[in-house]
């Protein structure tokens, strides 16, 4: 009974429809795009800069409407952030036409896919004693934190994948803790699999 209970509350609640403002907003952003985008192909070619800046554009507008609305209402869940990211990521490729190379679409992908996450995290200033007292763990702590993006996994990803609990995660990140030699071996085995390739994280 209790534990039937307890999964009912981990449930991430399901993200309801977006305001008739909010979708209006959202429309108006995406057929400029799409007006700007059809200057950028002729006859079966792309103009593939010129294409992107106008994704990143209209993908990080359309990113912010939402989070702007859904963040104001009572159910808003964090969690809602990385299906919204998902979604205007794929909304956005959708507007190239069909036709081109798989590798276009998957270049484009991952340029917003940074683009936003780069919006949505921006780097955090810290002051003169902040950087001093972060510099013996930074190295360490931008190696885990480059990994992680290069996975495109969340902070709550990362501690259920590596069995760590998010709060030391977020302290091996953030360079607060330094992570025992245990904890460093876990990162390198779980990003080794990952990236099918061998993850070695250099200590100082």
């Amino acid at each position: 009974m209790s534990k039937k209970k307890k999964s009912r509350q981990n449930q991430v609640p399901v993200i309801p429809q977006l305001s008739l403002e909010a979708l209006d907003a959202v429309q108006k952003i995406e057929r400029y795009a799409r007006q700007e985008l059809r200057e950028c192909e002729h006859s079966g070619h792309i103009n593939a800069q010129k294409a992107e800046r106008i994704l990143r554009t209209c993908t990080v507008q359309v990113l912010k409407t939402q989070i702007t609305y859904y963040e104001s209402l009572p159910t808003f869940h964090e969690k809602w952030i990385r299906q919204l990211q998902h979604d205007a990521i794929e909304s956005a490729v959708g507007m190239i036409s069909d036709g081109y190379q798989d590798s276009l679409y998957e270049h484009f992908r991952d340029v917003l896919w940074k683009t936003t996450y780069a919006d949505l995290n921006p780097p955090k200033k810290l002051t003169g004693k902040e950087q001093e007292s972060r510099k013996p763990d930074a190295a360490l702590a931008d190696q885990i934190e480059k990994l992680r993006e290069e996975c495109r996994l969340t902070v709550e990803d990362l501690s259920e994948g590596i069995g760590i609990a998010a709060r030391s995660v977020y302290r091996h990140l953030s360079g607060k803790t330094i992570p025992r030699k245990r904890q460093i071996a876990t990162y390198e085995a779980y990003f080794s699999k990952k990236l099918s390739k061998a993850v070695r994280l250099e200590t100082l």
